[in-house]
């Protein structure tokens, strides 16, 4: 899990690494890349208090110059390589103040659409190529965001969505049910929880949504929350 802070009015960040083992032990070699270029390196122990690092002029993401960097996590175990993990991570703030959203401290108005995941020559499984070219046309429309109904889209897309500065948000598959019942309520929260994990270091990624046109329940926005 990479997150960041940025400090110094924007210019500089201090980022942590989250890592954890099946294996309990091990040591994680992690590095972070601006291009090729090494930026970081460092080594962290399983189960050892995660350190923040320091990083000075930071290039930012936003939605007019989408920077991006690429991390990597490998881990040893006795000296040997017995797993690798590889993304590539942004920085920036998403912030709410009152009524306004606030990006990289800069007020920023949400102007986008909603896509849902399918096209009239594939169904429900569009190619890379199909949803790259959607994500263009949406961004070239002048648009900034774009909300993922109503379920998790393939992970490429936030990739895409990284690559060409388009904002996203995402939903756990949940329309015109009721979230009293245990079984409904359990099963999105489980599917929610799972997107956040695999999408959390996107940099595109700026909310999730819990529900959409549903009965709900206190319980469940509050466990939603959690």
């Amino acid at each position: 899990f990479f997150h960041s802070t940025l400090v110094n009015d924007y210019k500089d960040a201090e980022f942590i690494v989250e890592t954890t083992s099946d294996l309990g032990t091990g040591i994680f070699d992690i590095s972070l890349y601006d291009g090729n270029e090494l930026i970081s390196q460092f080594t962290q122990k399983a189960g050892d208090k995660f350190e923040a690092r320091q990083l000075s002029g930071v290039k930012l993401w936003d939605v007019k110059s989408p920077n991006l960097y690429r991390l990597e996590v490998k881990l040893y175990e006795d000296e040997n390589l017995v797993d690798t993990y590889e993304c590539r991570v942004g920085f920036r703030s998403f912030e709410k103040d009152r009524h306004r959203f606030i990006l990289n401290g800069k007020p920023i108005f949400l102007k986008g659409v909603c896509k849902h995941e399918m096209v009239e020559q594939s169904g429900h499984c569009p190619t890379e190529e199909q949803v790259r070219r959607d994500l263009q046309m949406i961004k070239e429309a002048g648009c900034n965001f774009v909300r993922l109904v109503h379920y998790p889209h393939h992970k490429r897309t936030l990739d895409i969505a990284d690559e060409l500065g388009l904002m996203v948000c995402e939903e756990p598959g949940l329309w015109w049910s009721n979230t009293a019942n245990p079984a409904v309520a359990e099963g999105s929260l489980n599917v929610l929880r799972r997107t956040i994990y695999r999408d959390r270091n996107h940099a595109s990624i700026m909310f999730w949504l819990c529900f959409n046109e549903c009965r709900f329940t206190p319980q469940f926005l509050i466990a939603s929350a959690k």
